[in-house]
């Protein structure tokens, strides 16, 4: 075929840093790849607070077009390829090809790379191109560069302390307590985790509830794949020893999530997502999660910097960014864990940064406290970051916060932070709020044994857990919370003064580098928001803008 090919705009990707190609695929493997093509653009971030819309209504108003699904799959089937299926709630197709046919048809060169600690995948550097008949149809091709884009926010679960020893972490009944949860387990309601990688086992879960007295330690759970089936506990030991050691990282990681929101939440639907930790598997998880009977709440306990250059293209960054705003006016609220790095979020450079998708204005970020003399203080442990210059561990860390030069702040985030480098560009504040965060702050059960773990990853779960109850306590629909924190509660403050524990003492600079962060202060600040909850008071505004909503006139009349 002849037809010229056009450059996809936000396509590029550069080489992973200390890594080097290895091999090339076979060219008739078959892979699947995730095509997204074009529609209106759902509710902007300053549209917010914006009407809760149903799946079929978004769906008529955002959707894709039939006739433009229509002609990727005739432009596709020609050139040999099959659309597996189609979407125009999520504006994507999964599309189906040997590695021939989808190098042909989108101008890759696909090879198998190794990075510097040994994971191999198969990646691609440069740009995507289309067939010139797709070009203003179709937006991204993603799953074609299986290069690792979700980082955990947190670290590796540690034995407990000796008998003898201070132990500060908390288990479900401390943090009922600490953060005044409502009464009521959340029955009738759904609560979603999101996972890139790792296992489930459910032995675990059981054995957490029952030890914190849960009502009904069994918790309605469902495991959803989404292009990722979680190893269960016998497949991750029969596993070589490097292997084994990666994989029980990332399947602890993933427990600490599901056995919080398990436990603050017995009563309630929960699902748990598993997908690659690809660009590819971003997309498809919030798909299905869209797809899905709307969650109030979608915990995120993973990330990669917004602007690490070589993680997300940018086209897929805006990808993922649509779909947010997608969940968000479905009602969503994504709590999103704000990074575990400080204020320069893992860069080892001299500039502050911060973590997507927590930087998207589209979400509730969530940054870290922790308990210090009786109190709550914004996080920091040792350096205020998990890694040294080096890449080797520090066993510290430090809540996640500064300014996006990514996303603009939207209207409704009229909050003023300074930061301590100049910049013109007005960028969305991170995060919003907080809640316990500490390195070995969270009991928690991994293979059976208990185990302590932490970080921002434990606070966006308790949020999502928190919110979760308060929505079913409250009574009535739900909605996207991180724009109402902003706006004026009926005593004149802002909501979020109004329903959280302000944090006043603690910063997040991360040292050496980049030496430089921000500090907690009286009401907002880009360490840990508003502050960390109070659930009663949270239920209770829920009620009142409830009761407010029905007063109001439907239909003009």
């Amino acid at each position: 075929m002849n037809e010229s090919q056009i450059e996809i705009r936000g396509s590029y990707r550069p080489p992973v840093p200390g890594s080097r190609r290895v091999g090339t695929p076979g060219t008739d493997e078959m892979i699947t790849v995730t095509v997204t093509v074009r529609g209106p653009a759902p509710p902007d971030a300053d549209a917010h607070p914006a009407p809760v819309l149903s799946r079929s209504e978004f769906e008529a108003l955002f959707g894709a077009r039939q006739d433009d699904i229509d002609q990727v799959r005739d432009v596709l089937g020609r050139r040999g390829l099959t659309v597996l299926d189609a979407s125009r709630l999520t504006r994507s197709l999964r599309v189906e090809g040997t590695i021939t046919a989808i190098q042909n048809t989108f101008g890759v060169d696909l090879g198998l790379y190794r990075t510097s600690d040994d994971e191999e995948f198969r990646g691609r550097v440069g740009v995507v191109t289309l067939p010139a008949a797709l070009h203003e149809i179709v937006t991204g091709v993603f799953g074609l560069d299986q290069r690792r884009v979700a980082e955990r926010k947190s670290g590796p679960p540690s034995a407990p302390p000796s008998a003898a020893a201070d132990d500060t972490a908390v288990a479900p009944p401390d943090l009922e307590r600490i953060y005044r949860f409502p009464d009521g387990d959340a029955s009738g309601r759904r609560v979603a985790i999101a996972e890139f990688g790792g296992g489930y086992f459910p032995g675990d879960v059981t054995q957490f509830c029952l030890m914190h007295g849960r009502p009904d330690p069994v918790p309605v759970l469902e495991v959803i794949p989404v292009g990722y089936q979680p190893l269960t506990l016998e497949e991750l030991l029969k596993l070589p020893e490097k292997e084994l050691i990666r994989q029980a990282v990332m399947a602890a990681e993933c427990m600490l999530d599901i056995e919080i929101v398990a436990a603050l939440c017995p009563g309630a639907q929960l699902a748990v997502y598993y997908a690659p930790f690809t660009e590819a598997g971003w997309i498809d998880l919030l798909d299905r999660v869209i797809s899905d009977p709307p969650p109030v709440a979608l915990s995120v306990s993973w990330g990669v910097r917004e602007d690490s250059g070589h993680g997300l293209s940018r086209a897929g960054l805006d990808e993922i960014n649509q779909r947010l705003a997608t969940a968000a006016t479905l009602g969503i609220t994504v709590c999103v864990a704000s990074g575990d790095d400080g204020s320069g979020d893992n860069a080892r450079d001299d500039g502050v940064h911060v973590a997507f998708p927590a930087a998207s204005p589209f979400v509730l970020g969530v940054g870290g406290t922790m308990l210090a003399g009786g109190k709550e203080v914004a996080w920091r442990e040792g350096p205020g970051t998990r890694f040294a210059s080096d890449g080797s561990p520090t066993s510290g860390g430090a809540s996640g916060g500064g300014i996006s030069t990514v996303f603009p702040r939207p209207q409704w985030q009229d909050v003023r932070v300074e930061p301590p480098v100049a910049r013109d560009f007005d960028g969305r504040i991170v995060p919003d709020v907080a809640a316990i965060a500490s390195v070995r702050g969270y009991h928690m059960i991994f293979n059976g044994t208990p185990a302590r773990s932490g970080g921002t990853s434990a606070a966006a779960p308790v949020w999502a857990a928190l919110i979760t109850r308060a929505a079913a306590a409250a009574g009535g629909g739900q909605r996207f919370l991180t724009p109402v924190l902003y706006r004026p509660s009926p005593g004149g403050k802002p909501l979020g003064q109004a329903v959280c524990n302000d944090i006043t003492i603690g910063m997040n600079v991360s040292e050496p580098q980049p030496g430089i962060g921000y500090s907690a202060q009286p009401g907002y600040d880009a360490v840990t928001g508003w502050g960390t909850p109070d659930g009663i008071a949270l239920t209770e505004a829920l009620k009142a803008l409830r009761l407010s909503e029905d007063s109001k006139p439907k239909d003009g009349n």
